[in-house]
């Protein structure tokens, strides 16, 4: 297992290295592969989008769209997008779906439109790990080895060892309701507040340095794993 969500129904989707993607509805698991148009079954990344749709990442077969039951919408490199291995997937306020590449870089899916961001324009580094929408606007990228990004109205800000960070390979981000950003990183877990890095290891009781995934509960404590 590779990634998991749940859609605004209520429903577990469950992203599988090679036999595709699995929904728990109630006590029926109703799976997606290569029977139902999914071409690749590896997949990475399950994002649930504000319209009831779903979007699958895979490693190599580009990015699909599923709604109703049905896959709706494939983009891959033939398609216009940057790569067709997808790791991270998100949607910003202005309903824009972001899809982040493994040596493509970042896209941009505004309607049908493609708008890719590499290190040509600015990003410090081609493997996008994961994203997340900023409470203030923008995205937040996480890269493999480039550090942390924040895309905002048109101007990248990245912050990097050299500002406090821990390590450049970001693999999990959190963002709190007071807009406290928790980056979760090779090395450790580092804190973005107002602008500074703080930063913990498991030299201070943290069980474990590589934090892949951080998951809010109801109470507004977060696991990590």
């Amino acid at each position: 297992i590779r990634s998991i969500c749940e859609d605004r129904d209520g429903n577990l989707w469950i992203g599988t290295d090679g036999s595709g993607i699995g929904m728990l509805q109630g006590r029926q698991v109703i799976t997606y592969g290569k029977s139902n148009g999914l071409t690749n079954e590896a997949v990475r990344a399950v994002f649930p989008d504000r319209d009831g749709g779903v979007w699958v990442g895979t490693n190599g077969g580009g990015v699909f769209r599923i709604r109703d039951g049905k896959i709706v919408a494939r983009y891959d490199e033939s398609r216009g997008l940057s790569h067709d291995s997808v790791y991270a997937i998100c949607q910003d306020a202005a309903g824009d779906v972001w899809i982040g590449t493994y040596g493509g870089g970042l896209n941009r899916l505004q309607g049908d439109k493609i708008t890719k961001f590499t290190v040509e324009n600015g990003l410090p580094n081609n493997t996008i790990r994961c994203l997340l929408p900023n409470q203030d606007g923008g995205v937040w990228i996480g890269t493999n080895g480039g550090g942390l990004c924040l895309w905002r109205e048109g101007t990248l800000t990245t912050y990097g060892m050299a500002q406090g960070l821990l390590n450049n390979t970001v693999f999990a981000l959190h963002q709190t309701s007071d807009g406290t950003l928790w980056i979760g990183t090779e090395a450790g877990l580092s804190r973005l507040r107002r602008g500074q890095v703080t930063s913990a290891t498991s030299r201070v009781g943290l069980y474990d340095d590589k934090i892949f995934h951080i998951l809010a509960d109801a109470d507004d404590f977060f696991w990590m794993s």
